[in-house]
């Protein structure tokens, strides 16, 4: 037998059960923090790349959103040599000037180089035709970048002595033998170009044989380069002519 506790608890036959209300929990306040992180987040996924109405600039751009084909063409720009600010003279310019010239490699710098170091400077910008690699193509591209120039040598300061020996030589060309001797002597005295006089004044005795003051040089000359037995011909010569 069924208790009648249960029996008053048992459903009569047909009758449909009601669903058991859930348990309502307390709702738990979030700290402030957390609820700012869901309000920012949420905003975040809601906002738009770009408000309307807003200018769109190349820098805002992520490089995500750019094409791929646009990435490249703007690294070949960047890396497309400049060239230089002004001509380069090719007979002067350093491996590293060349260089810099659009069409001119390494290879070619040093060919330009090697070829100018062996044959000398370039008389004109065409005959960098003789230039292993470079054509008359290149060559007309080259003349926007390239120009010749010879470079002069520096002057060298002439030596006191060898212009006073170009005085004599040049007084006794005009006849002018006093200033030449002078000149000679002064030289003499100074143990200067004593071969190049000695020289001088033999050839200024056979044309003027009677003039003392060139056998007296002379004599001197030849003493100040010891030889002393052609001093002592030149010294008679001057003696016999005193006479």
């Amino acid at each position: 037998q069924v208790p009648v506790e249960a029996e008053a608890e048992m459903e009569a036959p047909g009758e449909e059960m009601e669903p058991e209300t859930p348990e309502r929990h307390e709702e738990v306040e979030l700290p402030q923090w957390l609820r700012e992180f869901e309000t920012e987040a949420a905003a975040a996924e809601e906002e738009p790349a770009w408000p309307p109405g807003a200018e769109v600039t190349e820098e805002a751009v992520p490089v995500e959103a750019v094409p791929e084909e646009e990435i490249e063409e703007q690294e070949e720009g960047e890396l497309a040599p400049e060239g230089p600010p002004e001509p380069i003279n090719i007979n002067s310019a350093s491996l590293a000037e060349l260089e810099r010239i659009p069409g001119v490699g390494f290879t070619m710098a040093q060919n330009i180089i090697a070829h100018r170091e062996t044959y000398g400077p370039f008389e004109e910008v065409e005959a960098l035709q003789q230039v292993s690699g470079i054509g008359p193509v290149i060559i007309e591209e080259l003349k926007n970048w390239v120009t010749v120039e010879r470079e002069e040598p520096e002057a060298v300061p002439e030596d006191p002595n060898q212009m006073m020996l170009n005085e004599a030589r040049e007084a006794f060309a005009q006849g002018d033998l006093g200033t030449a001797i002078e000149r000679y002597t002064h030289l003499i005295q100074g143990q200067q170009l004593l071969d190049e006089i000695v020289e001088d004044l033999l050839k200024a005795v056979d044309r003027h044989p009677v003039e003392i003051g060139l056998y007296q040089a002379l004599g001197d000359a030849y003493m100040r380069k010891d030889q002393l037995q052609e001093a002592l011909d030149a010294y008679t010569k001057a003696e016999e002519l005193l006479r």
